[in-house]
C-alpha cells in the first residue's frame, strides 16, 4: 500500500502493484476435436506470439517476442483437477555484460540477429495455407508479420 496527501489533512490510501500488470491475451486461433490435432495460437499484450500443443508440451513453443538475450521458456503440463493444465514458464533473463565480446560477435547492438517481433500488442492471428503455410499476426505497433 501507498499513502498519498491530498489536500493537507487528508490522506488517501491506494493499493499500488509491486509488480508489473500481467500479459492478457489478445487474440488466439487454434482447433480443438477428437483427431488428435489440438492446438492453439495465442498472441499477448506485450507481443509474443505462442503455439500451444495440447498434446504434449515438449511441442509447445515461443514463435515471436522473446528478445535475443531471453533464454526460451519452458512449457510443461500439470495434472488439474480431472484433466491437464499447460503452463509457460518464463526463465530469468540472464545479466551478461557484452563489452569484452568482439565486435563481430555485435549486430544492432545486440548479440546475434536482429529481434523478429511485434514491439506491441498482437491484435489478430490467423492460420494461413494459401500461398504459403503460416501465421499471420498484426500488431497495435503497425505491422503485419507473416510466421512460417
Amino acid at each position: 500500500m501507498r499513502k498519498l496527501a491530498c489536500n493537507g489533512s487528508t490522506m488517501h490510501i491506494i493499493g499500488a502493484r509491486l509488480s508489473p500488470p500481467q500479459p492478457t491475451i489478445q487474440s488466439f486461433s487454434g482447433r480443438v476435436g477428437s483427431s488428435g490435432l489440438n492446438y492453439l495460437c495465442t498472441g499477448d499484450s506485450l507481443g509474443f506470439v505462442r503455439y500451444w500443443d495440447f498434446n504434449s508440451s515438449s511441442k509447445c513453443f515461443t514463435v515471436s517476442g522473446l528478445r535475443n538475450s531471453q533464454p526460451r521458456p519452458v512449457y510443461e503440463n500439470i495434472e488439474w483437477g480431472s484433466g491437464k493444465v499447460t503452463l509457460c514458464r518464463e526463465l530469468p533473463v540472464p545479466d551478461v555484460s557484452y563489452s569484452n565480446l568482439p565486435k563481430s560477435m555485435m549486430q544492432n547492438g545486440s548479440v546475434g540477429r536482429p529481434e523478429n517481433r511485434h514491439r506491441d500488442a498482437i491484435l489478430d492471428i490467423k492460420k494461413i495455407e494459401y500461398p504459403t503455410k503460416g501465421l499471420l499476426t498484426s500488431s497495435r505497433d503497425g505491422t503485419i508479420k507473416l510466421w512460417k
